[in-house]
């Protein structure tokens, strides 16, 4: 019997909005099965619904509390770093609140072990992929330059930088020798582009940009493809299990709870896993049989293994003159300087972003609200903003090793809403990991010994997980090929971060689409 659908899709996020628009260009039957609803920027502010630890438990929970489609849960075993998930269901997933950073990793970060003694190599090399880069770059509207020459490119960004900002300069001033700033690249529009307008300088970029100069899947590619006809979707639908062939071990369908329905099966000839990695490692393990007693795509047994993120410590500043925050995007400048080099051998690569707001203390309307609250006013007033406005945040995303006892797992005792073991996560670090803060400390304090430096916290990225269905040679080193096809079955491609074999200081956005757009081009 044919399959229903040419293609099955699952997940409406970044990669699922690219597989959807190339396979609806060339005529394909597609379907798109999405967890989650519509976004309504107007619904609620999701910065609100973040990070909400279940008193008396380990398990976070995020977005919509509530929503059994919306909300996204995890459980966090004992760890110095907790990695606090915070991801997104709906349509565009994450893309739709994201900050729109789109770094290419370092030609280094392919070659981890043959160039530093650490982590591993990859199947792939910065020259294999640099061409998807580049397509990626343009996809998603890149603005951006290279001033350092840190990546060697075939072609120029698709738009120019955004300037670099005031505050950008007084942190140049003092740090500049030890830390070169550069424009930060981001999908966010600096001119027209494809529909898009122009960044407005609304600073609203993660949760809402009015001007759609921010790249957001369901703006774009999501949408092109759902108005074709070749395409069905399926919103707020769980998908909770892959189904296997038992004589070809191709996946034959996946089982579907919509909402307000019975389960249902959806057939097609090849599926896409286009989740974010963790629900990705969840639903492989969720699907184990006789054959794939721990879960399916996992001959290797490195499915859940050698999960990462990125980490990040924070400092806050305060300097004799004034800086002036709240000017231009969030990020203008970045210092690329650290992210590779020998220091790699013993400790990780990592940026400094340099942010213009204050963003520790809250916005300056709500820092001025806040100490009217507590009774002051006229010049006592006037000298604490002064004071603000003297103030700067710099914090310093860094990579973070893959390790085979940092996992994702299936709790065997918890469920979710529906049923569905919850996923546990566990992630270690190490020396390698831990001197980031101090190496850095040391040398901010070195170049300008009049700046006051305090820091402010240090933690694990909950946006950017990564590394457990790694990219391999072959089934015995990882769970999916160059081409994110699994070994263990020749019609299942699973897309996103999971396949990173190593990470680095840098957003995975643009290395997720690039892997996702290389994949797609070798599926036909």
């Amino acid at each position: 019997m044919k399959p229903e659908f040419d293609i099955v899709i699952i997940g409406a996020g970044l990669t699922g909005g690219l597989a959807a628009d190339y396979f609806t260009r060339i005529g394909k039957n597609v379907c798109i099965i999405e967890r989650g609803g519509d976004y309504f920027p107007d619904r609620k502010n999701l910065w609100s619904e973040r990070h909400i630890n279940v008193p008396g438990t380990n398990r976070w929970v995020t977005v919509s509390k509530d929503d059994p489609y919306e909300r996204t849960e995890i459980k966090t075993e004992d760890s110095d770093y907790k990695f606090k998930y915070n991801m997104k269901f709906g349509m565009g997933g994450a893309g739709a609140v994201w900050s729109g950073a789109s770094f290419r990793f370092r030609p280094a970060d392919f070659r981890l072990r043959s160039m530093y003694g650490v982590g591993d190599d990859w199947p792939i090399t910065y020259d294999d992929l640099e061409p998807w880069y580049a397509l990626a770059e343009n996809e998603l509207g890149v603005s951006g330059s290279d001033p350092f020459s840190y990546w060697q490119r075939s072609s120029d960004y698709p738009m120019d930088a955004f300037r670099q900002s005031f505050l950008d300069g007084v942190f140049m001033r003092h740090f500049g020798k030890k830390f070169p700033l550069m424009p930060i690249p981001c999908a966010v529009a600096s001119e027209k582009y494809r529909g898009r307008g122009p960044c407005i300088g609304a600073h609203s970029c993660v949760s809402f940009c009015p001007s759609e100069a921010r790249y957001n899947p369901n703006q774009n590619h999501l949408t092109d493809a759902i108005e074709r006809e070749s395409c069905t979707l399926y919103k707020r639908a769980m998908v909770t299990r892959l189904n296997m062939d038992d004589n070809t071990y191709h996946v034959k369908s996946v089982t579907v709870l919509p909402e307000g329905s019975a389960p249902i099966e959806v057939k097609a000839e090849k599926f896409i896993l286009a989740g974010n990695t963790v629900e990705n490692t969840r639903l492989l393990l969720l699907s184990g049989n006789s054959r794939f007693p721990q879960g399916l795509a996992n001959s290797s047994g490195l499915v859940g293994k050698n999960f990462m993120s990125t980490g990040a410590c924070v400092w806050n500043l305060e300097f004799p003159e004034f800086t002036y925050p709240f000017r231009g995007r969030p990020i203008t400048s970045v210092c690329a300087e650290y992210s590779d080099g020998n220091h790699r051998r013993f400790m990780s690569s990592f940026l400094i972003e340099v942010w213009n707001d204050v963003w520790t203390h809250g916005g300056l309307y709500y820092y001025i609200e806040k100490l009217v609250a507590q009774g002051h006013w006229g010049t006592t007033l006037k000298g604490m903003v002064d004071e603000y406005m003297r103030k700067m945040i710099i914090t310093a995303p860094f990579e973070i090793l893959p390790r085979m006892e940092s996992t994702i797992t299936l709790d065997p005792d918890d469920t979710d809403a529906f049923g569905l073991a919850l996923p546990v996560n566990h992630i270690k670090l190490g020396d390698y990991e831990y001197g980031v803060r101090e190496y850095i400390e040391k040398r901010l304090k070195n170049a300008s010994p009049d700046i006051l430096i305090s820091v402010s916290g240090a933690g694990i990225n909950g946006n950017h997980p990564y590394g457990t269905y790694r990219m391999g040679k072959n089934s015995r080193e990882g769970v999916v090929d160059a081409n994110l096809r699994s070994f263990d079955h020749e019609n299942l491609y699973i897309m996103g971060g999971g396949s990173f074999v190593t990470g680095t200081c840098f957003n995975p956005t643009l290395t997720i689409a690039a892997l996702a757009l290389k994949a797609l081009a070798s599926m036909g």
